[in-house]
């Protein structure tokens, strides 16, 4: 099958300005509107349907309704109300730390300080020890706080 022939190549170029239509038409005389921001500034503050409270964003909605139901379904159930009362949770978790505290790192202290620096490896790994049981048992009480 013959390759068929190239469509003839367009030219492209600018309209003449007589071939545009003008919409906005400036052979009229200028009218008193604004003409400067603070113009336009004094128009809008002048204007009573800006400083309205009615706007469709300020109108309650079904969503509106919606989330009014849920705050007193929840407020109902008690989910609002706090005590000032101790959190036993936070007790039993603080006391938990101090006991793995003084269960694991007072013997690994014990040991290190014992064996001196005279015995490196078993040294620095009693205090290596110590120093990631702890941040591991610090970040688990403190940083990461689980109700579970």
């Amino acid at each position: 099958m013959p390759d068929e022939s190239d469509p003839p190549r367009k030219f492209y170029g600018l309209k003449s300005s007589g071939d545009f239509e003008r919409a906005n038409d400036t052979t009229s005389a200028p009218s008193d509107g604004p003409t400067d921001v603070q113009g336009f500034i004094k128009s809008a503050a002048a204007d009573s349907r800006a400083l309205g409270v009615n706007a469709p964003a300020n109108r309650p909605t079904d969503v509106h309704a919606m989330l009014q139901h849920n705050l007193k379904r929840d407020q109902a159930a008690g989910l609002y109300k706090i005590s000032l009362a101790a959190d036993p949770r936070r007790i039993k978790r603080v006391r938990s730390f101090w006991i793995a505290i003084i269960i694991v790192d007072l013997p690994l202290g014990v040991l290190a300080w014992s064996m001196g620096h005279e015995m490196a490896i078993p040294f620095v790994c009693a205090i290596g020890g110590m120093a990631m049981f702890t941040s591991v048992l610090i970040w688990r009480t403190w940083c990461f706080r689980t109700e579970a």
